[in-house]
Formats: C-alpha cells, sequence, structure tokens
C-alpha cells in the first residue's frame, strides 16, 4: 500500500523548543503536512516511505521526530545516527512488484547535510563515490 506521513513543524524556542506546531504558522505560511497515503491530496500512487527503525528523536519533539537546531545542526541523540546518518527510504513500488530494488535513500547527517543513495542509478562519479572531491578546484 502508499504509506508515509511527516509533517513540518516549527518550535516554540530556538534551541529546546518544548510546544511545536505544524506549519503553516502564523509567520510562515507554506504547507506543512504531506501524506502520500491512497486517498490523501499529496497521494503519490507509485511511491511509498519505507518503516524506519524507531529513532529517540529530541526529547521536546517526541520519538521519531528529527529536529533541527536554528543553525540547521540535528539535535537527535547520537544513538539515532545509525551508520552516521538518519535514514528515510522512498520504494519505487512499480520496481518492487517486479522484484527490483528501488529505493532513493535520504541520509541526513548530525550537521543537517543530506545525501541521495539509489543503488539503480549510474554514478557520474569515477569512484562511485557522490559529492564533490577532495582535488576539485573552483574552476
Amino acid at each position: 500500500g502508499n504509506e508515509g506521513k511527516y509533517y513540518i513543524q516549527m518550535g516554540n524556542k530556538d534551541l529546546n523548543a518544548d510546544e511545536f506546531e505544524t506549519l503553516p504558522t502564523e509567520n510562515i505560511g507554506e504547507q506543512g503536512t504531506w501524506d502520500i497515503a491512497k486517498g490523501s491530496d499529496d497521494y503519490l500512487r507509485r511511491v511509498s516511505i519505507l518503516e524506519w527503525d524507531t529513532i529517540s528523536g529530541s526529547t521536546s519533539a517526541g520519538s521519531n521526530s528529527i529536529v533541527f537546531s536554528p543553525r540547521g545542526f540535528l539535535t537527535n541523540p547520537a544513538g539515532d545516527f545509525n551508520s552516521g546518518y538518519i535514514t528515510i527510504s522512498f520504494v519505487n513500488k512499480i520496481a518492487y512488484s517486479k522484484g527490483i530494488s528501488d529505493i532513493f535513500k535520504v541520509n541526513i547527517t548530525r550537521t543537517g547535510t543530506t545525501r541521495l543513495e539509489n543503488a539503480l542509478m549510474n554514478s557520474p562519479y569515477a569512484d562511485g563515490t557522490p559529492g564533490t572531491a577532495a582535488t576539485s578546484t573552483s574552476d
């Protein structure tokens, strides 16, 4: 089935917020809830978010939450970062029904940077590692 729902929320304090409000708020007028399940406004027929391991989240935001500080760093405890990332996986259900594991993983580091991985993509990088090479120049 189509599964997956997430919220974008804003805390009431810059640090250690104890209350969270789902966008849109009075200050920010953007959509704050995405539900890709069947029958929802954001329904994605061929995509599902895979269930992930329980993450502790922030003590103020509760479990299974990813909390960014005002500087863009994650405030989640170290135990939430398996292999250095918190990973959210999106599955291509059409490929999955044919026995092909076409899963896009969004890996989020403690510093708030993200990395997209997909085993089926042809990497444009010589060594198969995405990102900017250590030997690159500004040219």
